[in-house]
């Protein structure tokens, strides 16, 4: 989603997502807190290595990027920009990466525009940066905050085109997860949307987003 159309939407998705993520089961954009525990039992097939990290940091700076472009226009919330902030900070600290953040906090008048293109700049780095699992578990984060902030009604086109790049990442990750993890992403990626589209499809795509989330992270 480019950062015009983003813009564009964010009325509807502010009618729209309290109501969403709360028949979602209570997805949080803050997904590192679903990181609290491991499941006892690996589901088979289960790869060794798990990039839960960078599957959180592609969530969040998403979701840094949503909460900063609310703020640019006027209608977001300070506090989620800044506990989005917060952890980024603490993540990245010490990393070429973190630096891009600092120094944009250090900026003699700093907007609210400046920390948006810090955080695409950091999203854009570490697209560089990272290879293999990393990559894979990264992209799939930005991707599924993508298809997160397009569940509401008004944003069929958008949603659509996120579940197809899901839908490549699904056939992508068959190197990096497990069976049952694929076939949660390509559960979420073959969802139909269709104009009109009814709210019980919106919310199953985000309950469906959780339980890819929590499923991958706890089978580290």
């Amino acid at each position: 989603m480019t950062s015009t159309t983003l813009f564009t939407a964010i009325t509807l998705i502010l009618l729209f997502a309290t109501n969403s993520l709360a028949a979602a089961g209570g997805l949080q954009f803050h997904t590192k807190l679903a990181a609290g525990g491991h499941t006892e039992d690996i589901d088979r097939n289960a790869k060794v290595t798990k990039a839960t990290d960078t599957l959180c940091l592609g969530l969040d700076i998403k979701a840094a990027k949503f909460e900063a472009l609310m703020m640019v226009a006027g209608i977001g919330s300070r506090d989620d920009l800044i506990k989005e902030l917060t952890y980024l900070e603490s993540h990245l600290k010490g990393t070429p990466e973190g630096d891009i953040i600092e120094n944009t906090l250090r900026q003699k008048d700093l907007t609210y525009a400046d920390l948006y293109n810090a955080f695409d700049k950091v999203e854009k780095a570490l697209l560089v940066k990272f290879g293999g699992e990393e990559r894979w578990a990264f992209r799939t984060g930005l991707k599924l905050m993508d298809v997160i902030l397009a569940s509401v009604p008004g944003m069929e086109s958008d949603l659509s085109e996120h579940l197809e790049d899901l839908s490549a990442l699904a056939a992508e990750g068959a190197e990096y997860a497990s069976d049952e993890e694929i076939e949660l992403l390509e559960s979420i990626a073959g969802v139909k949307i269709g104009a009109g589209q009814n709210q019980a499809s919106f919310d199953e795509i985000l309950l469906q987003a959780t339980v890819f989330t929590e499923t991958y992270m706890n089978a580290a």
